[in-house]
């Protein structure tokens, strides 16, 4: 009940706020910069990407369930 009253309160003042002032506060907090890579990219400067700023990357390891990308595991 608690938790159902926090989340009220925080979605009232979300949308009594202009949606200028929302959207800045949340891109302030969710930047966060990442990438993806799957099978095409074979050579991938992970040292140079953190350098530059990216902070995660998203790695295609499966299309549908019958392939397995082998390069995954090394």
């Amino acid at each position: 009940m608690k938790f159902t009253k926090i989340l009220m309160a925080s979605t009232v003042a979300l949308f009594a706020m202009p949606a200028s002032a929302a959207t800045v506060e949340i891109e302030a907090r969710a930047t966060v910069e990442g990438f993806d890579i799957s099978n095409y990219q074979t050579k991938v400067n992970f040292a140079g990407a953190f350098k530059d700023g990216l902070r995660f990357v998203m790695i295609k390891a499966t299309e549908g369930t019958t392939f397995i990308d082998p390069q995954v595991s090394e």
